[in-house]
């Protein structure tokens, strides 16, 4: 991936990364937007409330760019990455949760599937990305404190989204069971 060897990635600043998103990290999804050797760097964004926002659906097992349902009574489609009147000319990019998690720490967008905000990682979450890099390039040090408060919020945001998106999975094909 495109920061591999960015000082900020999510795995290289917290080693427990993989650990703190568990088997979320695997879910597959698409969004539009770019690629840097065959994998997402930066999905397309759109400006909102609170700040960047980046549309993602879940991907299909052997992804292709889907042919969508039609969309009825207003509800928006977890397949599809963006709601009515989001329109890019950019392309399909598939990824997996784990992927779209590093890209958006770096990048500072909300990641949204379905409709629903699955991680934020504008507003002070910038801000905890902007101190901790100052802290890593030793421009602005944190005292251990600091740190500590900091890498516990950033631990506690992924839980969350990893647990969001995993109850966003839609029913299993060829099922009408809502996920609770």
């Amino acid at each position: 991936m495109w920061c591999d060897n960015f000082d900020m990635d999510l795995p290289r600043i917290l080693p427990a990364f993989s650990e703190i998103i568990g088997p979320a990290a695997s879910i597959p999804l698409y969004t539009r937007g770019h690629e840097t050797d065959g994998k997402l760097n930066h999905p397309t964004c759109w400006n909102g409330g609170s700040g960047f926002i980046a549309f993602f659906g879940f991907a299909p097992p052997r992804w292709t760019p889907p042919e969508l349902p039609e969309r009825g009574n207003d509800r928006w489609n977890v397949y599809d990455p963006q709601p009515p009147g989001y329109t890019t000319a950019d392309p399909f990019v598939h990824c997996t949760f784990d992927e779209a998690v590093r890209d958006g720490w770096c990048h500072s967008f909300v990641m949204i599937v379905g409709g629903q905000i699955i991680l934020d990682f504008g507003g002070g979450s910038q801000e905890d990305f902007t101190k901790w890099m100052y802290h890593i390039r030793e421009w602005s040090r944190i005292s251990d404190a600091e740190l500590t408060s900091l890498v516990g919020r950033v631990t506690q945001r992924l839980q969350r989204g990893a647990g969001r998106i995993i109850r966003a999975l839609p029913p299993a094909p060829g099922t009408w069971e809502e996920k609770k």
